[in-house]
C-alpha cells in the first residue's frame, strides 16, 4: 500500500518515532538513507521524532531545522496530576487532590537540579510521579489529617530523578506483593514467593535492560559477564519465558511488540535499571557492590563508551551527573 500511493504520487504522511532508540551505527545511517529518498517524493510529508541528544545529528544529517514540543507548564503539570488520581474516586475530591498536586510539584521544581526540571515536564515523567504517590493519594484524599501526613512526608524527600525512579520502582514491588497475597490464603508463603519472583524478576529486568541500550552481544557480555547455557528442554524455557513475561506484564514496565517479544513500554525505565546496575559497581560498600568493576574490559567499556558517547545520553543523567 505504502509503495503504491508512493508511485501513484498519493498524500501520505510518514511518522518514524524514536529515532533515539536506534542504537547500531550501521542502522542510524540505513534509516537516514530511507529518509532521504523519501523526502525526494514529494507526495509524502516526513516527521521525525527524538529526544534531544540526537537532534543535532539528525538536523545536520537530513539538512532540516527541528521543531521541539513544549514541556507541561507547571499549571498543566498540576491539571494533569490531578486529572490522573480523580480517576480513582467516585467523590468530588478535587481540590484535595488540587492542592497535594501544587505542594508536590513545587517540592519537585526545589530538589531537581536545574538540568533535570524539565523532567517533570515531559508528559511520561510526570505520569510517572503520579504513579509513585497513587496509592498515598488514595488513602489519605478523603482525611484532611492523613493528607496532611503525606504532605510532611514529601518535604522530608529528596525527590531527585534517580529517586523518582527508585520510589516509583519501590511501588511497583509493593504492588505486585499486594496482588501476590490477595492470591494466596497463606500469606507468609506468598511473601516468599513474591519475594523470590520479584528477585528473579529484576534480574531479568536488568539484562533486558542492557540489551535494550547496549548494540552488541559482545558489550551485553562485557557488563552481565558470559550467561551459561540453559539445559533446560524447549518446552520448559517456553513455559519460564510464558510466565516471566505475565509477571513482567503485572509488574508494570513492560509490554510486548508485534513479534511477541517483550519490552520496556518506555526506554527511560531501561536506562534507569542499567544506569543502577552501574552505579552499583561504584559503591564503597562491599557488601552491596557488585562485582562489575573487577573486569577490566568492563572499567573500559564504561569510561570509553557509556560515560561519553550520545546514545548512552539517557543512562548518564540519572545516576552520573
Amino acid at each position: 500500500m505504502l509503495r503504491r500511493r508512493l508511485n501513484l504520487g498519493e498524500r501520505i504522511t510518514i511518522l518514524f518515532d524514536g529515532f533515539d532508540e536506534i542504537v547500531n551505527n550501521q542502522y542510524q545511517k540505513t534509516a537516514i538513507r530511507v529518509i532521504n529518498v523519501l523526502k525526494e517524493k514529494k507526495c509524502a510529508g516526513l516527521y521525525v521524532t527524538t529526544r534531544s541528544h540526537m537532534a543535532s545529528n539528525l538536523q545536520f544529517w537530513l539538512s532540516q531545522l527541528n521543531y521541539d514540543l513544549e514541556n507541561f507548564s507547571i499549571e498543566d503539570q498540576i491539571n494533569y496530576l490531578t486529572s490522573l488520581w480523580k480517576l480513582n474516586f467516585k467523590e468530588d475530591v478535587e481540590d484535595n487532590l488540587r492542592h497535594f498536586a501544587e505542594l508536590l510539584v513545587d517540592r519537585i521544581s526545589k530538589t531537581l537540579k536545574d538540568g533535570e526540571r524539565a523532567f517533570i515536564g515531559i508528559p511520561l515523567q510526570c505520569r510517572i510521579l503520579a504513579e509513585c504517590f497513587e496509592t498515598d493519594v488514595q488513602k489519605s484524599a478523603q482525611n484532611q489529617s492523613e493528607l496532611n501526613l503525606l504532605v510532611e512526608s514529601i518535604e522530608q524527600m529528596n525527590l531527585d530523578v534517580a529517586n523518582l525512579y527508585r520510589l516509583l520502582l519501590t511501588k511497583k514491588r509493593k504492588i505486585y506483593k499486594e496482588e501476590k497475597k490477595a492470591l494466596s490464603q497463606t500469606h507468609d508463603l506468598a511473601d516468599s514467593h513474591a519475594n523470590s519472583d520479584i528477585d528473579n524478576l529484576e534480574s531479568f529486568l536488568r539484562k533486558l535492560a542492557i540489551k535494550t541500550i547496549v548494540s552488541t552481544k559482545e558489550d551485553v557480555h562485557v557488563l552481565l559477564g558470559t550467561q551459561q547455557k540453559s539445559m533446560k528442554s524447549k518446552n520448559e524455557q517456553r513455559e519460564k519465558i510464558t510466565k516471566r513475561m505475565d509477571h513482567s506484564a503485572r509488574f508494570g514496565l513492560l509490554d510486548e511488540n508485534a513479534e511477541g517479544k517483550v519490552r520496556f513500554l518506555h526506554r527511560s525505565y531501561a536506562e534507569y535499571m542499567m544506569a543502577e546496575y552501574l552505579y552499583t559497581g561504584f559503591l564503597l560498600d562491599d557488601n552491596k557492590r557488585n562485582k562489575l568493576l573487577d573486569c577490566e574490559f568492563a572499567r573500559k567499556f564504561i569510561i570509553d563508551q557509556i560515560l561519553v558517547k550520545e546514545q548512552y545520553d539517557g543512562v548518564q543523567i540519572p545516576q552520573f551527573s
